[in-house]
Formats: C-alpha cells, structure tokens, sequence
C-alpha cells in the first residue's frame, strides 16, 4: 500500500521554496550538520531551522520591546528626577549667594559699630593687600618682635578681625575675606 494522500501533492508546487547558497561549501557544510543532528533530509533540516530563527526572534523581539518600553520609561523618570535637581541645586546656589552677601554685610556693619579707631587703618590695608604672615605684619606695621607691647596691641586687633570673621587664619597667613 502506498503512502496516503493527505493532499500534500495537490500543493507541492505551491509549498515548494528554493534555496541556493552562496557556494557548494556551504551547501556540504549544511547537510553535514543536518545528518549531525540526526535530520537526512536537508529541506527538513532548514525547516527546522527557520522555524528555530522566527521563533528566537519573535522571542527576542517581544523581550526586546519590553526592555526598551522599561528603558524609555525609567529615562523619563530619570528626565524628571533631572530636572528637579537641577532647579533644586539652582535654589540652593541662590540660597548660597544670598548668604554669602548678607555675611559680608553682617561682617562689614559689625565692623561700622565697632570702634574703628581701635583697629589701625595701615593693618586693614596690609590685610587687604593679600596673604600675608604675622611676621610681615610686624614687618610692615614698624614693629620689633620683641616689643611685647606692641606685639600684644597687633595681636587684639588681629584677634578682633579674625573672631567676626573678616579675617581667616590658615596657619601661616592672614587671609582678608571683604
């Protein structure tokens, strides 16, 4: 008895796809790895292996979709997340700037109350000048080392300069901050 016709050979024509590899290499290449996987028949093999292709890339393609819908939405999270720090660091630069001015105004009425004679006009000169060392205070205010006196009289007055913070200390220079 013959195979039964399940109406396969009325549409072989129309069923039938023709595939021609590049080279004769690639087509002995093909049927090896068909008889390898246990497939004699080539055609059965490359059907086999385009139904693999689509299946993997429809698999792909939705995993793919989601990921890129998950990245779209986690950019634009992160495009909002942007642009509130940005308008937060700008209130916080103008909170900074703000400060900042009315500490030197602080500074500069604090100095209006005191006696301002009691803070000599050559050493705030010499302190606006730049960085500079006790010893060349002393240096260019006229004052010996040794004169205790005068020494002490230098020292209230930097003393006062440096506790309202007009003034800074680094360890080795007076540094002017108006």
């Amino acid at each position: 008895m013959g195979r039964k016709n399940e109406g396969k050979t009325d549409t072989i024509k129309q069923r039938r796809i023709a595939v021609y590899v590049d080279d004769i290499k690639t087509k002995e290449r093909w049927v090896s790895e068909a008889k390898k996987h246990g497939e004699p028949k080539i055609s059965k093999f490359i059907r086999t292996a385009v139904e693999f292709y689509i299946d993997y890339m429809s698999s792909n393609r939705d995993s793919e979709l989601e990921e890129l819908a998950r990245l779209r939405k986690e950019n634009e999270s992160l495009k909002k997340t942007k642009k509130f720090l940005l308008r937060e660091n700008e209130k916080l630069n103008r909170l900074v700037n703000n400060m900042e001015s009315d500490l030197k105004l602080c500074r500069k009425q604090l100095m209006s109350e005191w006696d301002i004679k009691s803070i000599s006009p050559k050493l705030i000169s010499i302190l606006k000048g730049g960085p500079v060392s006790t010893e060349e205070i002393l240096r260019f205010m006229g004052v010996e080392p040794g004169d205790a006196e005068q020494v002490s009289l230098i020292t209230t007055q930097l003393d006062i300069l440096l506790s309202t913070q007009i003034i800074k200390y680094d360890g080795k220079v007076w540094i002017w901050l108006l």
